[in-house]
C-alpha cells in the first residue's frame, strides 16, 4: 500500500500520519510503557523475542534501549529533585530490595587490611 505524501519547502505533510495521530517510527504511551517493564527485567537482546511471544509483533533492540533511556532519564530527572543524597561519605542505615543479589560492603581500615590494599570487603 502507498501513502501519498507532499512537500513543501524544507517540509513533507503526510496526510495519513496527520488524521491518524502516528509519528514515524514512534511509539505510544502504552506500548512504551510495555517496552519499559520488559527493558527494565530482561536484557535488551532478549525483548524483541518477548514482545513477538506475547504480543505477536517485534521491534529492533535499538528502539527498546531507546525507549528504556528514555523513560530512565525522565524518572531520574523527576526523582532528583525529590531526593537529597547526604554530602558526607556514608550513612547510618543503608536499605535495599535485591532479588538473588549480594551487594559488597567496602570499609577503609588500615590497620586490618594491610593485605587487602587499604579496604575490607564484607557482603
Amino acid at each position: 500500500m502507498f501513502e501519498p505524501v507532499f512537500r513543501r519547502p524544507g517540509r513533507r505533510i503526510r496526510p495519513f500520519c496527520l488524521s491518524a495521530v502516528v509519528v514515524c517510527r514512534g511509539c505510544s504511551l502504552p506500548f512504551q510503557r510495555v517496552v519499559s517493564v520488559f527493558g527494565a527485567v530482561l536484557p535488551f537482546a532478549h525483548v524483541p523475542f518477548n514482545l513477538q511471544v506475547h504480543y505477536g509483533f517485534s521491534l529492533t533492540s535499538a528502539t527498546f534501549l531507546r525507549i528504556s533511556n528514555q523513560h530512565a532519564l525522565h524518572l531520574y530527572d523527576k526523582y532528583k529533585k525529590i531526593v537529597t543524597f547526604p554530602l558526607s561519605p556514608g550513612v547510618a542505615v543503608f536499605i535495599v530490595e535485591t532479588v538473588g543479589c549480594m551487594f559488597p560492603f567496602v570499609s577503609s581500615v588500615p590497620a586490618l587490611s594491610v593485605q587487602r590494599k587499604g579496604y575490607t570487603l564484607s557482603w
